[in-house]
Formats: structure tokens, C-alpha cells, sequence
């Protein structure tokens, strides 16, 4: 009752019932219970929140879920305009230099936001990974230390109550308990000192912080988790926008390509400034200037654009036909300390 095929079948009856419906309602709103790579779309799917996410949300905090949904969801809409401006310059492209230097310069813009998401996508995972490394034998200590301390006022306890359950005449072993006493009080304080220094480790300030920060490890994995499959998926969207990219290259005439170079320069800063302003409203206080940087430069560095020189000399002929290159699946470097935006 629990195998892939009987859950897609409940899947594709639910999505007939709700659109049954909503064509009942008139409605133009479908849903499709396939994936996204059933279906042959390149976007991001978003992940499930849950009430525990939408709750923290609701109390004005941000919740990894909601966070990463709204991310996702930015990515997917700036990729869509992105198609829709390259689909609507293909159109007049052939017979317009400023079109065909516009659509170069947004079919690479499309190139560097992908691997901007890839680089940025590393780098996230990379920091869960650390957190998540530091983290879990620091609670493994933190509940050591706390048995330690139960064990201890128990035995304490145990200690008092014979003690206060002496005779008068017990006199050396109400001495002898004392001491055992004082020794398990200054142990218990010693831990309770231990214990608090774990507590500033993990940034929390008292039992029930540490206990939510817990809490917060199996999701912080499922979140790397959808990462990393996220990044399987990225490269392979940047290759073929690379791809695209270069056939579009290829396409225009000889004759007309220094003029093409010319407008291209004059677009630039425009499209670099608009990117920039476009990614930083997508990941607003995630928002890496270096990553970014990094992208456009790995870009410029392994896309492989028409060579000028040749074009310019006008002797040689470029070789035609589909290249497609290879975004190399690299983590960013120079991470510092004070990048971790988690």
C-alpha cells in the first residue's frame, strides 16, 4: 500500500479531483501531480513546510523551510523572465544588431545565475555540514554532563537524607557523610559550570535553547539534503543554458559580428548592475557579493565565447556546430568566518 507506484496513483487521483474542480469553478489554475523532471521543466520545485515552519513564521521568525521555499520561488521567477525576454528576442533577433547583442548578454546572464545558484548552493551546504560537525558532539556532551549531574543530586540527596536520619550518637558517620556530601556539591557545581560553557558553545542560553537548537539538527540534514539534490540538477540547467548560449553565437554572421561586440560593451554594466540587483533581491541578507563576483569571473573564464582575434583578422573562419561546455562543479573558496549566513 506504501510503494512509489500506489502513492503516485493516489497523487495523479487527487490532482483530477482538484482540477475537476476547479474547471467546476471556472477556474484556469491546474495542478499536475508529476515532477518537474516528469514534466521537462528545468525550475527548482519547492519543498514541503509543514505547520511547525508556517507557526515560527506566523511568530515573526524565519523558519529554514519557509526561507529556502522563498528562495526557490524568487530563483524560478527570475529564470522564468529570463526565457521569456531571450523567447521574445529571438523573434526580431536576426534582423537587429542591438537585439542579437541584447539576447548574448541575457543568455549569459542566464549562464551566471545559474552558477551563481550552484556556488551559493555549495557554500550553504558546506556550512550545514560544518554547523551540524561542531554541533552534534557538543550535545552528545552536553546530555554526558546533565546524567552526570541527575546521578550526582541523586546520590546527594540519598547522602543528606541518611545523614539527617543519624542518631546523635552517629557522630563519625554523620562526619563521614558530610564530607562525602560537600565533595558530590562541588562536583555538581563543577559540572554545572562544564555544562554552561557547552551552553555558550552552542549559542543558547539555557536548557530549553539547547533543546530547540536539537531540535533544529534533523532539519538542518534534511535541508543540506535538498540542497545537495538541488545541486545535481544545476550544472546540467547551466550547460545547457551554456549551450544555448553558443549556438546563438554561432549564429550570427561573420560580417556582423564586431558590430555586435560593440553594442554588447555598451550593454554590460546595464545587464552586470540589473543581475546584481536582481540576486540580491532574491537573497536579500544571503546575498554574497564574492559568490557573485566568482560567478560572472568562472563564467568569463569557461564559457567558450567566439575568439575576437580571429574575427577581427578576418582570415580565419569559425568552426560551427553545438558546443557544449562544462560547468565545472566546484565549491567556492576564500570562505571567511564571518560569511556563515545561516
Amino acid at each position: 500500500w506504501n510503494s512509489d507506484e500506489q502513492l503516485l496513483i493516489w497523487r495523479k487521483a487527487w490532482a483530477d479531483v482538484v482540477n475537476k474542480e476547479m474547471e467546476s469553478w471556472r477556474l484556469s489554475e491546474r495542478i499536475d501531480h508529476r515532477s518537474h523532471a516528469e514534466r521537462g521543466l528545468d525550475e527548482q520545485p519547492t519543498v514541503h513546510e509543514g505547520v511547525a515552519a508556517r507557526a515560527m513564521e506566523d511568530k515573526g521568525m524565519i523558519a529554514d523551510r519557509c526561507e529556502l521555499n522563498r528562495q526557490i520561488k524568487a530563483d524560478n521567477a527570475l529564470m522564468r523572465e529570463l526565457k521569456e525576454k531571450i523567447r521574445k528576442l529571438k523573434q526580431t533577433v536576426m534582423d537587429s544588431i542591438p537585439a542579437l547583442a541584447e539576447m548574448l548578454e541575457a543568455l549569459r546572464d542566464k549562464v551566471i545565475m545559474l552558477q551563481y545558484q550552484f556556488m551559493h548552493n555549495s557554500r550553504q551546504v558546506w556550512l550545514i555540514d560544518r554547523l551540524i560537525e561542531k554541533q552534534k558532539p557538543l550535545f552528545q556532551e552536553y546530555h554526558s554532563v546533565q546524567r552526570l549531574i541527575k546521578a550526582k543530586q541523586e546520590e546527594r540527596k540519598a547522602l543528606v537524607a541518611e545523614r539527617d536520619n543519624c542518631g546523635p550518637l552517629k557522630v563519625v558517620t554523620v562526619v563521614t557523610l558530610t564530607k562525602q556530601i560537600t565533595t558530590l556539591t562541588e562536583d555538581i557545581e563543577e559540572l554545572k559550570s562544564k555544562e554552561g560553557r557547552i551552553l555558550s558553545k552552542l549559542g543558547c542560553a539555557d536548557d530549553k535553547e539547547a533543546l530547540a537548537a536539537e531540535k533544529r539538527v534533523p532539519e538542518l540534514e534534511r535541508t543540506r539534503d535538498r540542497l545537495k539534490a538541488q545541486q545535481e540538477k544545476l550544472p546540467i540547467q547551466a550547460n545547457a543554458a551554456a549551450g544555448e548560449y553558443i549556438r546563438a553565437e554561432n549564429a550570427v554572421p561573420a560580417e556582423r559580428w564586431n558590430q555586435v561586440i560593440a553594442h554588447r560593451k555598451l550593454l554590460f554594466m546595464e545587464h552586470w548592475q540589473n543581475l546584481l540587483e536582481k540576486l540580491k533581491e532574491i537573497y536579500s541578507q544571503r546575498f554574497n557579493r564574492e559568490i557573485y563576483d566568482n560567478a560572472r569571473r568562472y563564467v568569463s573564464d569557461h564559457l567558450p565565447e567566439r575568439k575576437r582575434a580571429e574575427i577581427n583578422q578576418g582570415g580565419l573562419e569559425r568552426e560551427r556546430g553545438d558546443i557544449e561546455p562544462t560547468i565545472e562543479r566546484q565549491r567556492p573558496k576564500n570562505r571567511r568566518r564571518d560569511d556563515n549566513v545561516l
